[in-house]
């Protein structure tokens, strides 16, 4: 629980989570799935001039599908909270985060593609918010950092699911207690990468690699500004991972940069088009449709966003869509489901004042009417194919 004056102290008047300022039912995609076998089992990325956005062998416009489902057990209202797909265990979890007023979630859930189911774990992580999750496929790890337990302090405990239970790790070397970070596994760079976030004195601007033991920093000569909620994920075409939004560190202000890790640097890309500023958006990589999806944040007044875009390799698109849903952050709490073809979002920040959402939703791109085993079976693959490569 957080104690009542803690929490007044460190909550910005808009918002009633913790303060992010230091001292304040689917069906499976179909469209191009037959062309990305294709390439994928010739090895080929491009055309003959080397161009890797040919691999983009999709139908333009794009256009999703939002399902807003009703399982009979949900998690607790969440926002602050982490999910991801464990790629060894074929699992996707839930943890961390709780209510807008508290307390912190110390549970543990799976969604097993139609409920949601509470895990009995003795050992795990105590109940954070603003923690940052990844699976590591190399290593064959979901690893868990950072967060804060009660708004006040921070951690720097690295986490390890194994499909069964959690333990705490114990690197000789760690990155700075921290929160609202962001982390994602990039193939290409066989690297887990770990960027940015805050506590109550510090921004970081910092670049940190998991080696599936202990914590290395690396030094990029370039590097985006020191920031928190940034949106965060793997792109195979730009052989890379994408890093969206954030709020600033100087001013609080949400950004719209897009940035590429090449696996040994940062650069800042130079799309057409972009979503408006913002901070805590979703982002995750669809390996069917072969773009990334970005849903939702603040914007530069924290009004919650309800919008969804796709990054194409070198410039963001619109999503057309049936519908979307209820304007929110959720950073973190977006992941995408092989075993179903689609993203899955629970939970996520309303505004100011206002409980945290306890619903859960899936985002299909660009979808068909087909949606046999066979079809879904390709679609994992697929997934798991572009996490290795």
């Amino acid at each position: 629980m957080r104690p009542e004056a803690t929490f007044l102290q460190l909550t910005a008047p808009h918002s009633g989570r913790p303060s992010r300022a230091a001292g304040k039912g689917c069906k499976t995609v179909l469209v191009g799935l037959l062309a990305a076998v294709a390439l994928a089992s010739c090895g080929a990325r491009g055309t003959s001039n080397g161009d890797p956005h040919a691999l983009h062998m999709i139908v333009s416009p794009l256009h999703g599908e939002w399902t807003l489902l009703h399982p009979k057990v949900s998690p607790p209202e969440d926002s602050g909270g982490v999910e991801a797909f464990d790629g060894a265990s074929e699992q996707l979890l839930l943890t961390g985060g709780g209510p807008t007023f508290g307390p912190f979630m110390a549970s543990t859930w799976l969604w097993n593609t139609k409920l949601w189911s509470k895990l009995s774990t003795p050992v795990h992580p105590p109940g954070l918010f603003g923690p940052v999750m990844a699976y590591d496929s190399d290593t064959k790890q979901l690893v868990l950092f950072g967060g804060t337990p009660n708004g006040n302090t921070y951690s720097n405990a690295t986490w390890i699911w194994n499909g069964r239970a959690w333990r705490q790790a114990h690197p000789g070397t760690r990155p700075g207690a921290r929160g609202y970070a962001c982390m994602a596994f990039d193939p290409a760079s066989h690297q887990l990468i770990l960027f940015a976030g805050n506590n109550s004195t510090t921004f970081f601007d910092d670049t940190w690699t998991w080696t599936g033991s202990d914590w290395r920093e690396l030094h990029p000569t370039t590097s985006p500004s020191a920031s928190i909620e940034d949106g965060f994920a793997y792109d195979p075409v730009d052989h890379g991972l994408i890093l969206f939004g954030g709020a600033l560190a100087s001013n609080g202000s949400a950004l719209g940069q897009t940035w590429l890790w090449s696996g040994s640097d940062w650069r800042e890309l130079s799309p057409a088009d972009s979503p408006v500023p913002r901070s805590d958006p979703a982002l995750g990589w669809d390996p069917v449709s072969k773009v990334l999806v970005l849903f939702g944040g603040l914007d530069n007044t924290t009004a919650p966003l309800s919008d969804t875009w796709v990054w194409q390799g070198s410039t963001w698109e619109l999503l057309k869509v049936n519908r979307a849903p209820e304007p929110r952050a959720a950073g973190n709490q977006f992941a995408y489901d092989p075993r179903i073809g689609c993203f899955l979002l629970y939970g996520g920040f309303k505004a100011s004042g206002l409980p945290s959402y306890g619903v859960t939703w899936t985002l299909e791109v660009d979808p068909s009417p087909a949606g046999d085993s066979q079809v879904k079976e390709t679609a994992e693959a697929l997934f798991i194919a572009s996490a290795s490569q």
